[in-house]
């Protein structure tokens, strides 16, 4: 892929995940909302949900991550991604608490950072382009690459 095209992806690809933390923030200003059908019952829901959400998220920023070329060893862009998305549920389980009908809750948080841990990780063993500074980390990982060998 050329840079021009490169840099062009990067860039959506940020925009995206900015527009998907924010999207996360506003369905977190809602009073709590009931899931229907029979799936709305069940008190694990709200746990997978967590996860699911911010798994995307945590998709998504190591994904921009890795196409930075700014960026530092492959492992810094996957810490940045897992720190970033810890931190924004951490904000997102204490902005629920100041909003009527809703509370912060620990199990949460916990399920939003298992989702964007595994998030995270798919993300950096998914097939990125190989820049200048080496493969993806999961390309690293397949072939016994380390950093000091890139």
């Amino acid at each position: 892929m050329s840079a021009p095209k490169d840099r062009a992806l990067t860039m959506v690809l940020y925009v995206i995940s900015v527009l998907y933390m924010v999207m996360i923030y506003t369905l977190s200003s809602f009073h709590n909302i009931q899931q229907p059908g029979p799936l709305g019952d069940l008190p694990s829901v709200d746990k997978i949900e967590h996860a699911c959400e911010y798994f995307v998220l945590g998709l998504l920023l190591a994904l921009c991550f890795q196409r930075t070329p700014s960026m530092g060893p492959n492992w810094q862009s996957l810490a940045l991604g897992l720190f970033i998305g810890i931190v924004y549920g951490f904000s997102d389980e204490l902005h629920q608490s100041f909003i009527s009908g809703r509370s912060s809750d620990l199990l949460d948080l916990l399920a939003d950072t298992a989702g964007v841990t595994f998030g995270c990780l798919v993300g950096a063993w998914t097939k990125g382009p190989v820049s200048e500074k080496g493969p993806s980390p999961a390309i690293a990982l397949r072939t016994g690459m380390r950093d000091s060998e890139e």
